[in-house]
């Protein structure tokens, strides 16, 4: 999790287009990436149970250029995963 200044402040201005208001939004942000945190509030389930099913479904932590981003995950990556997931549960 970054804790300090963004160690590579390129890299993250050029992913998020800082210089466009409407792509550095918080909203935009979440339409493009989504956190163990906000997974779960979304689905009801619980950080453990949701990391072991990603962790099985190969969904990898976003991390462009080996940057390291925390837990953070792509959200078209994610709601992929649980979609396929919830298909073979049925």
């Amino acid at each position: 999790m970054l804790t300090g200044p963004i160690a590579n402040r390129g890299t993250f201005e050029r992913l998020f287009n800082v210089s466009d208001p409407e792509t550095s939004s918080r909203s935009a942000f979440h339409r493009r990436f989504v956190t163990m945190r906000t997974l779960s509030a979304e689905t009801g389930r619980a950080i453990p149970g949701l990391r072991v099913q990603l962790k099985r479904a190969g969904v990898a932590l976003f991390s462009p250029d080996g940057q390291d981003f925390g837990h953070l995950y792509l959200r078209e990556e994610v709601e992929a995963a649980l979609e396929r997931a919830k298909e073979r549960k049925i």
